[in-house]
């Protein structure tokens, strides 16, 4: 609990322009419908190991559907994008299911070591519309006296949810 409301010091909500987009593969491109995971992508796995995901073609596009019975499921960026302190930077995705999804960002050190996560709360979902999610975070100077040096974005759900992510982008301010 500490930690997250330390993090809502450094992280705040929507920005208002839009920025250079960063390529995460957020279209999930050379993935096929079935695979456990998009190209590109990891599926962090730790806090919910009976959650499932897999790539899904819908309305012509690709998509990951992530299915949990409870806890959380969330999948992150495979790129570490380098980040200096007082950048902001922006995930944006396209969301559609039941339960609660949101988004956000794994922060690490210098050496790859993951300092501390960052993401929006969870936002309940309504079966037929498609909800866009955002969240900004700025890279703070330091962070339990560790400098952040790279952010990876990532997705989840949370609680039971059947939920489909597309169309994923991030961008810098």
């Amino acid at each position: 609990m500490k930690l997250f409301a330390a993090l809502l010091g450094v992280c705040s909500g929507i920005v208002l322009t839009a920025g250079s987009v960063i390529e995460i593969n957020g279209s999930f491109a050379g993935s096929k419908p079935g695979d456990k995971v998009p190209r590109g992508w990891h599926m962090n796995r730790t806090n919910s190991p009976a959650g499932t995901g897999s790539v899904v073609r819908e309305g012509g596009s690709l998509g990951v559907r992530i299915v949990c019975p409870d806890r959380e499921v969330h999948y992150f960026s495979g790129k570490f994008i380098p980040v200096k302190p007082g950048e902001s930077y922006e995930i944006l995705c396209g969301v559609s299911g039941s339960g609660k999804a949101g988004a956000g960002f794994y922060v690490y050190d210098g050496q790859k070591q993951w300092i501390c996560a960052g993401a929006m709360p969870a936002v309940s979902l309504k079966r037929g519309k498609r909800e866009m999610l955002k969240y900004r975070i700025t890279i703070p100077a330091d962070f339990w006296k560790r400098v952040p040096a790279y952010i990876q974005a990532n997705f989840f759900v949370t609680g039971r949810a059947d939920a489909v992510f597309r169309d994923v982008k991030l961008e810098k301010d």
